[in-house]
């Protein structure tokens, strides 16, 4: 269970995240995400890249949580993975900003996060918009050279 600080952090957070949203023209309720947890999450699209923007409660009681931002960038192919993740390694060691490629499943993901502790607007909207620029630019780059799938070209099931 959140503690009364807990919950006031996130709620300021909230604010920031939602204030942002809306200023890129979105309306927040639209692109809220339902969590098995219930932290607040959103979801939406720029280009070609789904961004998604999570909110967490701190661990062990801590009076701050943790703010999130993801974007899957592309499903991998079968052939060739060590190829892509010397590239990825790459890009993240020379062209990425506060932000870090990883791999999850079989998807390449752009990820940022760091603690609400002394978070403020600036950072929210800049860790929100690099993410999502950085993941409409390499989906592409990347299905190109390596093969596999943008991950907002899925196919489901």
């Amino acid at each position: 269970m959140p503690t009364d600080k807990q919950k006031a952090e996130l709620e300021r957070v909230v604010t920031l995240v939602e204030s942002h949203l809306k200023e890129e023209g979105l309306t927040p309720d639209d692109v809220k995400m339902k969590t098995a947890d219930g932290h607040p999450a959103w979801a939406f699209r720029q280009g070609s890249a789904s961004v998604r923007i999570h909110l967490l409660i701190g661990d062990n009681g801590a009076d701050y949580g943790y703010f999130q931002v993801v974007a899957p960038v592309i499903i991998l192919p079968d052939e060739g993975r060590d190829k892509i993740f010397e590239k990825l390694l790459t890009l993240n060691a020379d062209q990425l900003w506060s932000c870090a490629f990883a791999v999850r499943q079989d998807r390449v993901i752009i990820t940022a996060d760091r603690t609400t502790r002394d978070l403020d607007r600036s950072e929210v909207v800049e860790m929100i918009e690099r993410v999502a620029a950085y993941a409409d630019k390499f989906d592409d780059e990347l299905v190109e050279q390596f093969g596999g799938t943008r991950y907002t070209d899925r196919t489901a099931g």
